[in-house]
């Protein structure tokens, strides 16, 4: 799989209980237009397809973030993820937390 051409969606327990029609209607849109769909589901949602990554607590950023990681790196080919998500687990904290922060701030001021 490309790196390049890859969407991740993320799949809340609570918005996408009982939406697995949907969700597989929207991956299947999405890869007939050329693109790679990774589902990150949280659980008890069950993965819809072999590249989709489950998750325990999407509250729990850290470890989500280092499972989506893990995940990325293992089905791509791209050597940079492996890099990153093991300086990412070894540094035991989110990185650029800060930067997304703002970035959300920015963005719901853009709303108002």
């Amino acid at each position: 799989m490309r790196f390049g051409n890859t969407i991740v969606e993320m799949d809340g327990s609570w918005w996408h209980r009982g939406m697995e029609d949907r969700d597989r209607a929207k991956t299947r849109a999405l890869t007939e237009a050329g693109y790679s769909v990774v589902r990150v589901r949280e659980s008890p949602l069950k993965s819809l397809s072999p590249m989709d990554v489950q998750v325990f607590d999407l509250e729990d950023t850290f470890d989500a973030a280092a499972t989506v990681l893990f995940h990325l790196a293992r089905i791509t080919d791209a050597t940079v993820l492996h890099e990153t998500a093991q300086r990412y687990l070894e540094g035991e904290t989110l990185l650029a937390a800060g930067q997304a922060a703002r970035m959300i701030r920015e963005r719901l001021l853009q709303e108002d």
